[in-house]
């Protein structure tokens, strides 16, 4: 396959192109309103869609998804570099986090930290 060709993914009801990552990440957050609980799970893929890696991690806290999202993105990043993934895409589902990403710069000063950390 070259660099140029996509492949298609089936995420919940919708398909994604995606270019010609090696592996890629779903990155999910949930929040236990009674307990304040806050957690994240990793799910790592490679391009046939075979499980490769899950990582999960919860914690107490007043930290919103938005900031949970993006700090499940530094683990993604550093498994990637552990196992030598040098090609890999993350996907997330809020909007917000995807869109600063892409801006590369963010006015929240809490998720300044982890999106210059992401970036870089």
């Amino acid at each position: 396959m070259s660099s140029e060709e996509t492949f298609s993914l089936n995420y919940g009801k919708e398909v994604y192109r995606i270019s010609s990552a090696n592996i890629f990440f779903e990155i999910g957050t949930a929040m236990d309103k009674v307990s304040k609980r806050l957690g994240y799970s990793l799910m790592a893929r490679d391009r046939n869609g075979k499980l490769l890696k899950i990582l999960v991690d919860d914690r107490e806290g007043k930290t919103g998804l938005m900031l949970m999202m993006a700090e499940a993105m530094r683990p993604a990043l550093v498994l990637a570099k552990e196992e030598g993934w040098d090609r890999v895409q993350l996907f997330c589902s809020n909007k917000a986090i995807v869109e600063k990403l892409n801006k590369k710069t963010t006015e929240d000063v809490n998720l300044a930290t982890f999106l210059e950390d992401i970036l870089n």
